[in-house]
């Protein structure tokens, strides 16, 4: 079976190198001409320069193959079109990248069955991975210099932005747990008293970090 990525982003890429990797064939798709001319003469795959939302660029991809797709491009909302358009016209399967999982809805309400959430994905992942280091703080379950530690966020750092913390560029938040939710962070997060921060850490600083952060709350 053929399959058919629409979209030439990060993750489409990565996707493609493993497919072929693996015997897959391998089409990829973009509207982006300069993208497809630099993934030319490093992946083997055919290339379709095209809007994926419309019928005859996936028509043209899918040549007279039956093949599946994968909609990575970086809009939810195009992945939604397109994934909905490939089955109206033929695909056998297809699986769209999600990012707002308030959309996810709307792909139930299109039978759209298979879904990627890579966030939600990560986020479990890291939360999985803790869980089976154990309850330390300073738990090193990473290659080389880098390990994990969790935070619990105290009443100092309550409603004040994930920008606000006293890293100084020793450690980077890469997830929040609030409850039974687990969410990428960003800058902007807003934080609350009790949330559990997972913080990618130097080895030598993961002690700094921890009394800074410590110390914050009980001042």
């Amino acid at each position: 079976m053929r399959t058919v990525i629409a979209g030439a982003s990060g993750l489409g890429k990565a996707a493609a190198e493993k497919l072929i990797a693996a015997g897959h064939e391998v089409v990829m798709i973009d509207i982006d001409r300069a993208r497809l001319d630099e993934l030319s003469g490093r992946i083997d795959c055919g290339l379709v320069h095209g809007d994926c939302t419309l019928p005859s660029t996936l028509r043209e991809a899918a040549g007279d193959e039956t093949c599946a797709l994968l909609a990575l491009t970086d809009s939810d909302q195009d992945n939604i079109l397109c994934a909905k358009v490939a089955l109206s016209v033929g695909y056998e399967r297809v699986v769209p990248q999600i990012v707002k999982t308030e959309l996810l809805a709307i792909c139930e309400e299109l039978s759209i069955p298979d879904v990627v959430t890579p966030h939600e994905t990560v986020s479990a992942g890291l939360v999985d991975l803790l869980e089976k280091c154990g309850a330390s703080d300073h738990d090193p379950h990473l290659v080389g210099d880098l390990r994990l530690m969790r935070h619990e966020v105290g009443r100092a750092h309550d409603g004040l932005p994930l920008s606000d913390l006293p890293l100084e560029g020793r450690a980077k938040v890469i997830a929040l747990e609030r409850g039974e939710q687990a969410n990428l962070a960003d800058a902007q997060t807003v934080l609350r008293t009790g949330d559990l921060l997972v913080l990618l850490v130097r080895r030598g600083d993961a002690e700094s970090v921890h009394d800074a952060l410590s110390q914050e709350d009980a001042a």
